[in-house]
């Protein structure tokens, strides 16, 4: 498969919750609901591919349990794949050989790891796992049974039963993958009296620990909220610590935990959910498969806290550079050209030891075709161009007016504007996200339309809005974040109680799509340059922006989980009503005698 499958959303009926929509394969659109034919082998019996065709079917359905049998799935792969092989051009399906455990009762056992078979052709043992079925759809190359690179990782990592394995292959994804995150290179470089590598490093600790964390708690199948209420409890008993006489560090710590969750960590750590949820199976696997991410941005807060309390940082200065001032265009093109080779340099490095896992994977476990690995191998080209121009952009020209845009608007005979301002500049951060419209979409999806991405999309820029304000009154006041902090997570937490479960999964793993590139590079250190201009102190005023923007989809997503419940309800109670009336037969009759 070339590309992911994406589903669109057309329409839901407001009475039934019924949908239609369109699923984008690699090798064209399915309207559904629609017709699919059944080519168990790869072949409809008695029609052609240009019958298929002729007759409008959508999709051809192919069995992985017999493929596997005859011709064998590695002769399918040899032949270019499924489509190769059968000549309908169209979206294929392989299901997982599940129908077959029931199918074929007599002929198998059924194991805590999978399905033992005997072959109904000549008796030989087979033994399908869940990830060894993946396998097998991978070379068979249908567009509806692919996993990604995260998710393959993943499912290869958990078939290991051996904890001395799975930790450290975790700990060192998940510390490999965040030292590549762009807003945390952005946010280390941000501090004068703390070494950047002693800030990523200490950070990725956090984030490694933190994903071993959620693997157990996936394996285990341990509540997300229990394990939420645990660790935030424990991140604000190990502040309240600090705060008696480090209470400067604070805010630093908890910003954080915001810009470890940006573009290369989020979407790799969701897909390994998904690759160890999948592996695990259960009737709650779809719902475990979300978590990672916020359990991950706990990491680097208790690991920041860690380590102001080990060094004994009193104050964290800012490395806040000014804005140049450049003559011409030919000025600022020199300006970039000085800055490219060292954050080429830079990224180069912050890759190569995710290539070189990948590789390690690829080589011993994924066996990944050829297609695939060029597929890859231009992604990785993409990411590297897109880190350098980033950091390049930002530590240009980005971050200085941010800083100066800050310092101006402070300056002015009423610095109280920055509140109001603050607040529109927060409002149109969230609209610049692109992984904010990704998240409106699946929550569109889950909730089948009851909750809109534009009513999401809204919930998100009013939250993020006021998070921002509030940060600039904090900057031009002195309030303490903990005024802020402590309710509002304590809001949060309850609200997980009452939300549905996947909601409360999603929000807490989207804490970081609201922080993302434009928070850390443009409206930290527009508080930043706020804060030296009104003579404020940058450690407990400035930092903690990136905490508070990051708080608002915690409330925000949990609050709507809670909305779509009660429409839920309705919904359900107006049903049982009407079934009620319809079941209901009025026999009309006249006594005798009147």
């Amino acid at each position: 498969m070339d590309q992911p499958v994406r589903y669109e959303l057309v329409k839901t009926d407001s009475r039934t919750g019924a949908r239609l929509g369109k699923l984008h394969t690699p090798h064209g659109v399915i309207d559904t609901p629609c017709f699919m034919c059944v080519g168990t082998q790869a072949t409809v019996k008695a029609m052609t591919p240009r019958d298929l065709k002729e007759i409008g079917a959508g999709i051809m359905l192919s069995n992985t349990y017999h493929l596997h049998l005859r011709p064998g799935h590695e002769l399918v792969r040899e032949a270019g794949g499924l489509h190769e092989f059968s000549q309908w051009h169209g979206p294929m399906l392989t299901d997982s050989g599940g129908f077959q455990v029931f199918s074929l009762a007599s002929m198998n056992k059924i194991h805590e790891e999978g399905v033992e078979f005997s072959s109904h052709i000549d008796g030989h043992k087979m033994f399908f796992t869940p990830e060894y079925v993946m396998e097998i759809e991978q070379a068979l190359g249908a567009d509806i049974a692919m996993m990604p690179m995260g998710e393959r990782i993943g499912a290869h990592i958990i078939k290991s039963k051996h904890y001395l394995v799975l930790i450290p292959a975790v700990f060192m994804i998940g510390a490999l993958i965040t030292v590549a995150e762009p807003d945390l290179q952005v946010l280390a470089d941000q501090f004068e009296t703390l070494n950047r590598w002693t800030v990523i490093l200490t950070v990725a600790a956090g984030v490694g620990s933190f994903l071993v964390l959620a693997l157990v708690r996936i394996i285990k199948k341990i509540q997300l909220t229990q394990i939420l209420l645990a660790l935030y409890v424990l991140v604000f008993a190990v502040a309240g610590t600090m705060a008696i006489d480090n209470g400067t560090f604070i805010p630093v710590a908890f910003d954080s935990g915001g810009v470890t969750t940006g573009p290369i960590t989020v979407p790799f750590f969701m897909a390994l959910g998904i690759g160890f949820a999948t592996v695990r199976g259960g009737k709650n696997a779809q719902d475990d498969s979300f978590g990672m991410v916020a359990l991950c941005s706990i990491g680097p807060i208790l690991a920041m806290l860690i380590l102001g309390l080990a060094t004994g940082v009193n104050e964290v200065s800012s490395g806040v550079s000014a804005l140049p001032e450049y003559g011409d265009f030919g000025a600022v093109a020199a300006a970039f050209g000085r800055g490219l080779p060292g954050y080429i340099k830079e990224v180069a490095l912050a890759l190569l030891p995710i290539v070189l896992l990948f590789g390690i994977f690829q080589f011993v476990f994924l066996h990944l075709p050829k297609k695939m690995l060029i597929r890859l191998g231009a992604g990785l080209v993409y990411t590297f161009v897109g880190l350098v121009l980033f950091l390049t952009g930002v530590n240009v020209g980005f971050m200085p007016a941010g800083t100066f845009l800050g310092g101006a608007l402070a300056g002015t005979a009423v610095p109280w504007i920055l509140i109001p301002i603050g607040m529109v500049l927060g409002f149109v951060v969230v609209l610049a996200e692109p992984a904010v419209r990704v998240l409106n979409k699946q929550v569109e999806e889950i909730t089948v339309g009851a909750i809109s991405q534009r009513a999401m999309l809204l919930s998100l820029s009013i939250g993020v809005a006021v998070s921002v304000g509030i940060s600039m009154l904090r900057v031009v006041t002195g309030i303490s974040l903990w005024y802020f902090l402590i309710p509002g997570y304590a809001i949060a937490i309850e609200l997980s109680f009452f939300a549905p479960k996947v909601f409360t999964a999603i929000a807490f793993d989207s804490g970081g799509v609201a922080s993302g590139p434009m928070t850390a590079t443009f409206m930290l250190p527009f508080a930043m340059g706020s804060c030296i201009a009104l003579g404020g102190n940058v450690s407990t005023d400035a930092f903690g922006l990136v905490a508070m923007v990051a708080l608002t989809p915690l409330i925000t997503i949990q609050v709507l989980g809670c909305v779509y419940k009660i429409k839920l309800m309705r919904v359900e109670r107006s049903k049982s009503a009407k079934q009620v009336d319809d079941g209901v037969t009025v026999i009309e009759f006249e006594p005798e005698g009147i």
